[in-house]
């Protein structure tokens, strides 16, 4: 019995050692630019982020301030462009019809159900 009690502390040990406690991703930076043409076409940023669990599942981009713009809830896996699942950069795909002011803030979730912090930024559509 003593051996069974070994071998579940040291693989509790190893399980604790090697996969890490549920953390929530982290954006760090985004890149988009302060102006874009109003006429439908698309336009492409960059959101730096970092995830410890490298599990990221959803992005928001929740409209803050805007005259008639839609928000997007998507799973950001497939637009990977720089770096990996832990540490990397994910494309936006973002256009707009009409001349506006556009606020949006974005927003990453895990597997886990955690939350990033959330980032704002802004553009106007001529």
């Amino acid at each position: 019995k003593a051996t069974a009690t070994n071998q579940q502390a040291t693989y509790e040990a190893i399980m604790s050692a090697t996969i890490p406690p549920p953390s929530p991703p982290v954006i760090e930076n985004i890149e988009f630019l302060s102006t874009i043409i109003g006429d439908g076409e698309t336009n492409y940023g960059n959101l730096y982020f970092n995830d410890p669990n490298g599990d990221v599942n959803r992005l928001t981009l929740d409209v803050v301030a805007a005259t008639n713009f839609g928000g997007a809830d998507y799973d950001p896996s497939s637009y990977l462009i720089a770096g990996d699942y832990y540490s990397g950069v994910y494309q936006l795909y973002i256009w707009c019809e009409g001349s506006q002011d556009v606020t949006l803030r974005a927003t990453l979730y895990d597997e886990a159900g955690l939350k990033s912090n959330s980032m704002k930024f802004s553009f106007t559509c001529e």
